[in-house]
């Protein structure tokens, strides 16, 4: 009896420890004085969430599904990410304010290795300067750009390669996928881009064409268990497939989205098979449910939910369609009442008669408080003796002392509002809202006119706001 009684003790402290090495945890030590809440990293839905602290009043997050894979960590406006894989016991001890931040315990070496990484991507992006805008030579500012982005990627990967004794196997591995994709992601995006802001796409290619990028990407389904991949396999490969298909035919090349869109979905459906088909033509119908002008939209998307659609895609792709229809070009914009700065109740309604430019951010959120110092001013400018023009900021943060004072530090002009509670706040719901920054244009007869509208520092906003105005 005693026997078994040690043996199943063992058997129980064994389980213990197996079940602690299957989850990863980060503990970190801010050396400025940290507020509550200060510190934010992403849950398993990709939302933002703050940090709570451990007995010693350090930041701790545990990670128990999902590793090995990144996480950031983001206080204010800095943010950097650390890599975990199963059983790592990572310490950081950081003041967030551009120091370079030190590690210790298991993974201290990936999470060295990462951050030097990054830092070296980042600042030689940073020192990038074009001898041309693309407004004055198109030509030199696509090929100057395109040189440093393949360069920054290329020299990620090698930089991987000088540390590899020091880092793990699955560290290495992961990051050698992640690094190779998005570099290939950056390059994509920075042509599609340029097509965005009007210029005519086959202008926009990089004049090697598109054959080594094509050369580049593997059609391999093992590798969509790493999240860069998988995002750029759906995203990115579709936009490839269609610059790659205008280079040889140049005369299937559109200016219109809806035709651009259709055709990459025909292209990847061509191109792909199996679990790497289903993945991309499952997100390349989502992006065209966001096409709500199409007359063809309900039929479209019956016939690929029957040809291709799985019961849990199917249920997503049609609470999709929905969704946006209610927020379609023409549609009544919800209405909402929501708090001030002087805590008191204003609404949608209120603003009937004029333009309202309805910008959703929060003050953790990196992109929305940049947009908010360079694009949110000069949009301002251009309105501002026009009475007919609201700027309408619904910020979504749980800590009013937070939105106040991001908006006292950002010098943030416009008409402010709190919806708190993030994005479980039934705003978020009501409005679509997956993420901030986040722009719609309403109309001044409360009809949507732009359910997502281009951001205050792009060219084509102020036309978008007037072209409203006439509606």
């Amino acid at each position: 009896m005693k026997t078994i009684l040690i043996l199943l003790l063992c058997c129980l402290a064994t389980t213990g420890i197996w079940a602690q090495q299957k989850k990863a945890t980060v503990t970190i030590k801010v050396t400025e004085k940290a507020e509550k809440d200060s510190l934010w990293t992403e849950d398993t839905h990709n939302e933002f969430v703050p940090i709570g602290r451990d007995a010693d009043g350090n930041f701790r997050v545990t990670v128990e599904s999902g590793l090995p894979k990144s996480i950031p960590l983001q206080y204010g406006r800095y943010q950097y990410y650390v890599f975990l894989e199963e059983g790592d016991r990572l310490q950081v001890t950081s003041d967030f304010k551009g120091g370079t931040p030190t590690f210790s315990g298991k993974g201290s070496k990936n999470a060295q290795v990462m951050f030097q990484i990054g830092k070296n991507y980042n600042s030689r992006l940073q020192k990038f300067k074009p001898s041309k805008t693309y407004k004055e030579d198109l030509h030199t500012f696509k090929e100057e750009l395109y040189a440093i982005l393949k360069m920054a990627a290329d020299s990620m990967l090698l930089e991987l390669e000088g540390n590899k004794h020091l880092v793990s196997p699955v560290f290495y591995t992961d990051r050698k996928v992640t690094f190779k994709y998005q570099g290939l992601f950056e390059r994509l995006s920075y042509i599609s881009q340029l097509v965005s802001a009007g210029k005519n796409a086959l202008e926009a290619l990089p004049d090697e064409g598109m054959a080594n990028i094509m050369t580049a990407i593997e059609l391999d389904e093992k590798l969509l268990r790493y999240p860069t991949y998988k995002s750029f396999i759906t995203h990115m490969y579709p936009t490839a497939l269609y610059f790659e298909h205008i280079s040889n035919v140049p005369s299937d090349a559109s200016d219109d989205v809806k035709d651009r869109i259709i055709m990459m979905y025909e292209l990847a459906e061509q191109k792909t098979t199996g679990a790497l088909r289903k993945d991309i033509l499952h997100q390349m119908a989502k992006n065209r449910v966001n096409r709500t002008e199409d007359p063809n939209l309900k039929t479209f998307l019956e016939q690929h939910i029957q040809k291709y659609a799985t019961e849990e895609q199917a249920t997503d792709l049609r609470k999709r369609y929905k969704k946006n229809m209610t927020l379609a070009k023409g549609a009544s914009a919800p209405n909402f009442s929501l708090e001030n700065l002087k805590g008191e109740q204003v609404k949608l309604s209120d603003f009937k008669g004029k333009v309202v430019y309805l910008d959703f951010w929060a003050s953790w959120c990196g992109p929305c408080r940049q947009e908010m110092k360079t694009g949110a001013p000069k949009l301002h400018a251009q309105f501002e003796n026009d009475k007919d023009v609201v700027f309408l900021y619904v910020s979504i943060d749980d800590d009013a002392a937070k939105w106040r004072k991001a908006i006292d530090d950002d010098q943030i002009k416009g008409i402010h509002l709190l919806a708190k509670g993030g994005f479980k706040h039934p705003i978020t719901t009501d409005y679509d809202i997956g993420g901030v920054p986040h722009y719609i244009i309403i109309d001044r007869h409360g009809k949507i006119f732009d359910s997502s509208a281009p951001r205050p520092s792009q060219e084509e906003t102020p036309a978008a706001i007037m072209e409203a105005k006439k509606s």
